[in-house]
């Protein structure tokens, strides 16, 4: 049957509006994305960070949803003349499908050249601090922020730490960094990056490289990783947030896996799974003690010989946990009553410094779904004194708990 001239040229002026209109939209947003890229980093951002921000060129695809950013600077503190942040070069893919989530989908996100001049200028304080401050000091959304980036890598990465606390220099250079996927809900997006982590710090070589199980649907991807005499007082020290207590002494050990579990679409009568992050394996942390208040008026906590814990399923993303034993080893509390009220009410109302309330914003973390199979405390020691009727004390010894 012929087709009608009139609906044959009505089809041929479809077309060409059809056409008109992808080539009007390539043609303003191949200018536009890029001075609107420009715009945003030299205004809003500069102005959140509190610090100049500024970018050398801007490339976008308005049809491939493909951007990249030249020379990404962030300017450092004040009367610093070094940088903060540098990047030489940074490559986004963008997906389509952003549009029918409603939230960010990110294909692939390759950084190139990072730079970062941090210092330590006092306990628990860096060149960073101000930014960090004025981030938490932030009223909370009202709902989380939901994003899924895809194929992370960082290459050609350095990091320098000026310690001026203690008056050290550290240095991390060839960082090298995969991360398949994060992400917050499901978005159904091909995962081709492996977990890895390569770098020289200090001039020592360390490397992490992850493994794919293909025998699995949802094609796992592991990086396993192991510390020991991990020492935590100097973990703690470099601490963004100032904590109201200090930890003299405490080593950790772990022997971890982190997987990376893709989503998997539903098929016949089997549900869709969503992305999964899970941690599981075993941390110790041993010869452990805490004081509080931090300062002066500083005193002992809690301290215990040795805390261990086997994590079936940690689940990041989903906030879910499987803990298969948590085994506590000659654990020593100290309750002590004065004036000033019961030493650990006080402790939990103030665990950051006053400098750091602001960090602490009237916001609830996520709810977690947690089961422990197994809770064991063996000889522990409390010591209870209570300053206000005198002085009435007491010790109880061999205290053991069987869950």
């Amino acid at each position: 049957m012929p087709i009608a001239p009139h609906t044959l040229r009505l089809a041929q002026r479809l077309a060409l509006i059809a056409l008109a209109l992808v080539l009007l939209y390539g043609a303003i947003a191949w200018f536009a994305l890029p001075a609107a890229v420009r715009w945003a980093v030299d205004g809003p951002v500069s102005r959140e960070l509190g610090r100049t921000v500024s970018v050398q060129s801007v490339r976008v695809n308005p049809y491939t949803l493909h951007a990249e950013l030249e020379g990404l600077r962030v300017a450092g503190a004040p009367g610093e003349a070094s940088p903060l942040l540098e990047i030489s070069k940074t490559a986004v893919n963008a997906s389509w499908t952003s549009v029918f989530h409603l939230a960010p989908v990110v294909d692939a996100l390759r950084i190139e050249g990072l730079r970062a001049n941090l210092v330590r200028t006092g306990p628990q304080r860096f060149n960073f601090s101000d930014i960090v401050d004025r981030i938490l000091a932030k009223p909370p959304s009202p709902k989380p922020t939901l994003f899924a980036i895809y194929n992370i890598e960082v290459l050609d990465g350095a990091i320098r730490l000026d310690d001026q606390v203690r008056k050290a220099v550290e240095q991390v250079s060839a960082l090298e960094l995969g991360v398949p996927f994060v992400s917050n809900f499901p978005a159904d997006r091909e995962v081709q990056v492996q977990p890895r982590l390569a770098a020289k710090v200090n001039g020592h070589a360390l490397e992490l490289q992850g493994r794919t199980l293909p025998f699995e649907e949802s094609l796992d991807s592991v990086l396993d990783f192991k510390l020991t005499d991990f020492d935590l007082p100097h973990l703690l020290s470099f601490s963004p947030i100032e904590l109201n207590f200090t930890v003299p002494s405490g080593k950790l050990d772990a022997d971890l896996s982190l997987t990376f579990r893709r989503g998997v679409p539903a098929r016949g009568d089997k549900p869709a799974k969503p992305e999964r992050l899970i941690l599981a394996g075993k941390t110790a942390v041993r010869d452990f003690s805490l004081r509080a208040p931090a300062g002066a008026s500083t005193a002992p906590l809690v301290g215990f010989q040795r805390l261990a814990i086997t994590i079936e399923e940690l689940g990041l993303l989903i906030h879910r946990a499987r803990v298969a034993e948590v085994k506590l080893e000659g654990p020593a509390i100290e309750v002590l009553r004065s004036a000033q009220g019961v030493n650990w009410v006080n402790f939990l109302k103030a665990p950051l410094k006053p400098g750091a309330e602001s960090a602490k914003r009237d916001t609830r973390p996520p709810e977690w779904d947690w089961q422990v199979a197994r809770i064991a405390v063996e000889g522990g020691r409390l010591h209870f004194v209570d300053e206000t009727v005198g002085r009435f004390e007491r010790t109880l010894t061999d205290m053991s708990v069987q869950l």
